[in-house]
């Protein structure tokens, strides 16, 4: 049987209430739970970029986490994702501030968590990918198979 593969910017940590995580974490831990699988994403905190995923089995449901390094956790999420894609995404042009190194930041984290994504990965994986902040991750595996 398939594996649930769920990667979003931001994962909820198995420790903290769903209740309280919000609508988005409610929903993948209902999928997650029903089906087992995986949850990959951002741990929330800067550091380290290089350092091993952080693993954790509760049931059927891993998490797999990561650092971020402050520069590309500005460029990525504050300077594109929340400056750029989220007010174009709500007809809030007016809002947009593009700036190429944010552009650059962007796609070098999403390059980042295809790559600390891979290894974690088997054949018959389904892979759910959340939201505007990782629109070019798929394209990091056009070559992969």
């Amino acid at each position: 049987m398939s594996r649930l593969v769920v990667v979003s910017n931001r994962i909820a940590p198995p420790d903290e209430h769903a209740a309280s995580a919000g609508g988005l974490a409610v929903g993948i831990l209902g999928a997650l739970k029903a089906a087992g699988g995986l949850w990959f994403g951002w741990s929330g905190e800067t550091g380290n970029e290089d350092q091993p995923l952080k693993k954790v089995k509760k049931g059927n449901i891993t998490w797999a986490s990561f650092n971020l390094s402050e520069q590309d956790l500005d460029e990525y999420y504050n300077q594109f994702s929340n400056a750029v894609l989220w007010p174009a995404f709500h007809y809030r042009l007016d809002l947009v501030q593009f700036q190429r190194p944010a552009w650059d930041g962007y796609l070098r984290v999403n390059a980042l968590l295809a790559d600390k994504l891979l290894p974690l990965l088997q054949d018959d994986d389904i892979i759910w990918i959340h939201d505007y902040h990782l629109l070019p991750l798929r394209m990091n595996y056009a070559n992969v198979g």
